[in-house]
């Protein structure tokens, strides 16, 4: 028989074994593999293209003349993160409209349009820039008002050279900024990730020559950690006074927002993935230890 001493550990290591394991809640991933390399995005219900999350939330763009179009050029062939096949991304370009952008988002129904309180979060892309000249907002957050701040609450975007990322407050009584310490180039993908984690909000990008996410830079943030309700999120452009601005010329892919500030071993591109036993494997282990300690009690 077992000692009471075993029975407690070989307990200790059952309840382990069916506990639940706690995950990051992934609000939405949009990986843009439902197209074919050369073709325009379709316009409306016809061409949404789908979010991996399971949430819900399809992205769609206006017409043809506000549409990116799918490339197969990707920051790499499979992601490290999930081992998941990388085939196409979204090529930004001049619209054939001079006042209008080119532009993708979520219906305004969609859940992450609604998200209301954030205690954390994570917001992560990978970039490749065709030109750097002023601002260039690859992705944001549309407000409804021009009221307050004039603009959009979120714009994580080019400016000049650098990476910067901006987070307005729901009651707009903070506005932390962050902006890379390094400078990026035309040609070449980043991977980049804005963490808050109920405090802090840092910027980290991963260049061509790192084999890690580096922190770029940090800010506190003191506001209301709110999304403004009603505005959309969007890729390709930013926003101000109701209008869209600062477009983006370049190429984007593998876009995921978290509800947690995940740490940087957790981010999409970093390499090797992060993993986490399944339930079902830490019951085996369980069960093995009990087993060895019942075989090393009959040999005693």
């Amino acid at each position: 028989m077992l000692s009471s001493r075993q029975l407690m550990l070989s307990a200790a290591l059952l309840t382990a074994a069916v506990a639940p394991v706690a995950h990051a809640s992934t609000l939405a991933y949009w990986q843009f593999e439902g197209g074919t390399a050369g073709s325009v995005m379709g316009s409306q219900a016809a061409g949404a293209l789908a979010d991996s999350s399971g949430n819900g939330n399809v992205l769609w763009t206006y017409a043809s003349y506000t549409a990116p179009t799918f490339s197969a050029d990707v920051p790499a062939a499979t992601v490290p993160q999930t081992s998941g096949a990388d085939n196409l991304s979204l090529q930004f370009s001049a619209s054939a409209y001079s006042n209008s952008t080119r532009d993708v988002y979520p219906a305004s129904g969609d859940p992450i349009n609604s998200l209301g309180s954030l205690s954390a979060f994570t917001i992560e892309t990978s970039v490749k820039f065709t030109t750097l000249s002023g601002n260039e907002t690859f992705l944001g957050h549309d407000t409804t008002s021009t009221s307050v701040s004039n603009s959009g609450d979120i714009y994580f975007q080019s400016t000049g050279s650098k990476i910067r990322f901006i987070w307005s407050a729901s009651d707009f009584t903070s506005h932390p900024s962050v902006t890379s310490t390094d400078t990026v180039t035309t040609g070449v993908w980043y991977d980049l990730a804005a963490v808050y984690d109920g405090s802090t909000v840092s910027l980290y990008m991963k260049s061509p020559t790192d084999t890690a996410y580096k922190l770029e830079g940090s800010a506190a943030f003191t506001g209301s950690a709110g999304i403004h309700q009603g505005g959309l999120w969007s890729l390709g452009r930013g926003q101000w006074a109701l209008a869209n601005v600062d477009q983006f010329y370049g190429l984007q892919d593998e876009v995921r927002i978290s509800d947690s500030a995940l740490t940087t071993d957790q981010l999409l591109f970093s390499s090797p993935a992060t993993a986490v036993p399944e339930p079902a494997s830490l019951g085996m282990l369980a069960l093995g230890g009990v087993s060895l300690l019942a075989r090393r009690r009959k040999n005693a």
